[in-house]
């Protein structure tokens, strides 16, 4: 028995002495060039008093040169600290998918050079108050796919030059109010699939300078409130949540914004200035929303938009002026709609419109009064309708027209690519579409 003991004891021990095995190589990323170790570990019992990393340099290099370490293969439940210590000089270490539950306060404690840290993929489900202490200089944090619930509130607070921040794919019960407050500096801010059912409104006062916030795969319902302090926000995706309602003054205090995101959530409606105080705001999505009906003056005050996608909405109902003071859109979806009849007019505010998508819905009839001149219009997709007359005059004052999608219409059925050049061509093709409407 006591020889047993021995052995198991020894091969324990060699285990723990020769798990960590480097190959060395240049990474080409992008503008720079850096000595790299691949690392390759055999840790599971997250042992942490390793002596040597294995390994044979580049002719000419050594420990010191070594500026970016990632995972090879293997398995480790920690950051052993033998990394940082053989490799002074790490300006990147990227620790994915090893199994890491936790970081501890020695986990990075002699990596004061590190500025970017990619632990995606592992299972950690607790991150010390102190982990990042030792790390002032950090820009870049990615903590995507882990099992956290919660961040100690003063994770961050040594972190004031942070600029890109990935903490979603994580089931939180809790972020605290003050996590992002030291992040002055904090550009990117991904917590997306994050299990959050609101937004806190203390998170962003201190973080006027992050341009693109995201938060989607989520259940938030109520968005009152929420943005408050971001005054550089440029983007920003909300898409996949609860949101029922835009309520007056949600981006009172988001000037900046240029795109937004809202695509799969419960808006019902869209009525009158839906979207107030967006002048900057140039491409918006809202598709997969059970809306039914787009009121007059909707989008009122959305002047630089350029780009509009209401594609699966239930809409079965459009105004005259639904799209009103939309001088600057140049696409607009509306594809697998429940819509049967254009109103008068209803596309004449658009002038610049180079792409009218209303594939899927339930058209039978187009009428020149719905809209107006198309002069720069490009694409036209009409699939799946139940079209069966046309007036003519709606292609032809299309003058810049390339492709008509027509598939699965009634007077015709057929793709009309390069329109431009063939439109005696395909006058003759859609004369059934045409005389149906004079008739």
């Amino acid at each position: 028995m006591p020889l047993l003991v021995v052995l198991i004891s020894l091969l324990s021990l060699a285990a723990a002495q020769q798990p960590l095995e480097c190959s060395y190589f240049y990474y080409e990323g992008i503008d720079e060039l850096l000595y790299t170790c691949q690392l390759n570990i055999n840790n599971p019992n997250g042992f942490n008093n390793f002596t040597t990393i294995g390994g044979t340099h580049i002719e000419g290099k050594t420990n010191q040169d070594v500026q970016l370490i990632f995972t090879g293969s293997g398995i480790t439940t920690n950051v052993p600290s033998i990394i940082c210590a053989t490799f002074p000089n790490l300006i990147r270490m990227e620790l994915y998918e090893l199994g890491i539950k936790a970081i501890a306060d020695s986990s990075y404690r002699t990596c004061s050079r590190v500025t970017e840290i990619n632990l995606t993929g592992n299972q950690i489900t607790s991150i010390s108050a102190n982990a990042f202490v030792q790390l002032p200089g950090l820009i870049s944090i990615v903590l995507e796919r882990n099992l956290l619930t919660t961040l100690p509130e003063n994770v961050f607070a040594k972190q004031q030059n942070l600029q890109w921040l990935y903490m979603g794919n994580n089931p939180y019960k809790r972020i605290p109010s003050g996590l992002f407050r030291p992040l002055q500096n904090l550009g990117v801010l991904y917590i997306g699939n994050a299990n959050l059912d609101a937004i806190d409104s203390q998170w962003f006062l201190t973080n006027s300078r992050i341009y693109e916030l995201y938060l989607a795969g989520n259940r938030i319902k109520d968005v009152t409130g929420s943005f408050t302090g971001l005054q550089g926000l440029t983007y920003l995706t909300l898409t996949e949540n609860r949101i029922r309602k835009i309520p007056t003054g949600t981006f009172t205090r988001t000037p900046n914004l240029n795109t937004l995101y809202i695509a799969n959530n419960n808006l019902t409606e869209l009525r009158q200035d839906s979207f107030p105080n967006l002048s900057q705001l140039t491409s918006l999505d809202i598709s997969n929303n059970p809306i039914g009906v787009i009121y007059n003056g909707a989008f009122r005050g959305l002047s630089a938009l350029t780009s509009l996608t209401l594609s699966s909405c239930s809409i079965n109902r459009l105004e005259s002026n639904s799209f009103h003071g939309l001088q600057q859109l140049v696409s607009l979806a509306l594809s697998s709609n429940r819509i049967d009849v254009l109103p008068t007019a209803v596309f004449s505010p658009m002038p610049s419109l180079n792409y009218i998508g209303l594939y899927g819905n339930r058209l039978s009839v187009l009428h020149v009064r719905s809209f107006g001149i198309l002069s720069s219009l490009k694409t036209f997709d009409l699939t799946q309708n139940t079209i069966n007359a046309i007036d003519k005059r709606i292609i032809d004052r299309a003058t810049t027209l390339n492709t008509l999608y027509f598939v699965g219409n009634r007077c015709a059925s057929n793709n009309y690519e390069d329109y431009s050049n063939k439109r005696r061509e395909y006058s003759v093709t859609l004369a059934t579409c045409f005389g149906n409407y004079l008739a």
